[in-house]
């Protein structure tokens, strides 16, 4: 039910790898481009716990657990 959520994230983390790698390869060697996947993967991680805190809070809390009654078994 939260697919594009899953479709943002995934897009964000392709925008995010190929502006950072175009950066870090014009400031620095073929090195520095390697950073590119720690900051993006860095920045989705926290995209997705804040995705994950927004569902967790309109979906999963609202969710109702009763507990079973013994003397019924």
């Amino acid at each position: 039910g939260n697919s594009r959520k899953t479709l943002v994230t995934s897009i964000t983390q392709l925008v995010i790898m190929l502006t950072t790698a175009i950066i870090l390869s014009r400031i620095g060697t073929v090195y520095t481009v390697w950073f590119a996947f720690i900051i993006t993967e860095v920045i989705v991680a926290g995209i997705a716990v804040g995705f994950m805190a927004k569902v967790s809070n309109s979906t999963i809390k609202q969710i109702t657990y009763t507990q079973p009654n013994p003397q019924i078994a």
